[in-house]
């Protein structure tokens, strides 16, 4: 999801090592985003588990 945009955005900036970094920032990205969610679905289901 992020990988392109970055890749393209750090080739512009920093060449070729623009896209040797551009990998693990898009990892890291993509993991800031996913852990939020992740604890709101592990909390939506325990809620929704004690209504049960």
């Amino acid at each position: 999801m992020f990988l392109i945009p970055v890749v393209m955005i750090f080739t512009k900036l920093l060449a070729l090592n623009g896209a040797i970094y551009a990998q693990p920032v898009a990892d890291i990205i993509s993991t800031l985003i996913t852990i939020p969610l992740a604890i709101k679905v592990k909390n939506d289901l325990k809620y929704s588990l004690k209504l049960n």
